[in-house]
C-alpha cells in the first residue's frame, strides 16, 4: 500500500488508475490534479465520465466515483490547477497522466495510452512528448492498460528507470488465440 499517491491528469488513464488503485486498497491518501472539466462534443464518453458529468471538474467526478465505490476508505484531495512545476519532493508516488508532458514535474512514472500503444516511462528525464495522443474508444484496451500499470506499480518497477512500450493489439490478439484454443480443446 502507498501512503500518498499523486495523480497529475485525471483524463481517461489518470481517472481509471485512481479508481483501480482505490478499489484494490493500494492507496491511503490520493491527490488528484487536473484543471479540466468534462466536455465532450460529438464523441462518446469513457468511464467514469458520462454526459451527466459535462461541465464538472474531472477531479470531482473521480473523487465522487471513488467515494461511492470504495465507501470513503481512501482520503482524497483534489486541486483544480495545472501542474507545470514539480510537486514537493519526498511526498509519495507521483504519476504523470497528462495528455501533454511538455514540462517536467519530476514524477516517478509517466503514462500514456495512444490508440493501442501503452507507454510506461520511469526514466529520470524524458525528452519526448506524446504529441499524437489519441485515446482508443475500445474498453478492453483501457482495462488491459490499467491492469498492466497497476501490476507495474505493485511490483515497484518504477524504481528501476526504464521506458516500456506495450502494443495492446498484440496482447489482446494473443489472449484471443489462447481463449479460442482452450475452447476448441487445442493448445
Amino acid at each position: 500500500m502507498y501512503e500518498n499517491v499523486h495523480i497529475v491528469g485525471c483524463g481517461t488513464i489518470g481517472s481509471n488508475l485512481a479508481i483501480s488503485l482505490s478499489l484494490q486498497g493500494k492507496v491511503k491518501n490520493l491527490f488528484l490534479y487536473d484543471m479540466d472539466v468534462v466536455n465532450r462534443e460529438g464523441t462518446s464518453y469513457i468511464f467514469p465520465f458520462s454526459e451527466k458529468c459535462k461541465g464538472l471538474f474531472k477531479t470531482h467526478v473521480v473523487r465522487d466515483c471513488i467515494k461511492y465505490l470504495v465507501n470513503s476508505s481512501v482520503n482524497i484531495y483534489t486541486e483544480e490547477i495545472e501542474i507545470t512545476k514539480p510537486i514537493s519532493s519526498g511526498i509519495g508516488l507521483v504519476i504523470d497522466c497528462r495528455d501533454r508532458k511538455f514540462s517536467s514535474i519530476q514524477c516517478h512514472v509517466r503514462l500514456s495510452l495512444d490508440r493501442h500503444i501503452l507507454v510506461i516511462d520511469s526514466l529520470e528525464e524524458t525528452e519526448a512528448d506524446f504529441p499524437s495522443y489519441v485515446l482508443s474508444q475500445e474498453p478492453e484496451y483501457l482495462s488491459l492498460a490499467i491492469s498492466i500499470i497497476t501490476a507495474y506499480l505493485q511490483k515497484n518497477d518504477f524504481r528501476f528507470p526504464t521506458k516500456i512500450l506495450y502494443d495492446l493489439d498484440d496482447i489482446i490478439d494473443n489472449y484471443d488465440i489462447i481463449e479460442r484454443g482452450l475452447k476448441d480443446g487445442s493448445s
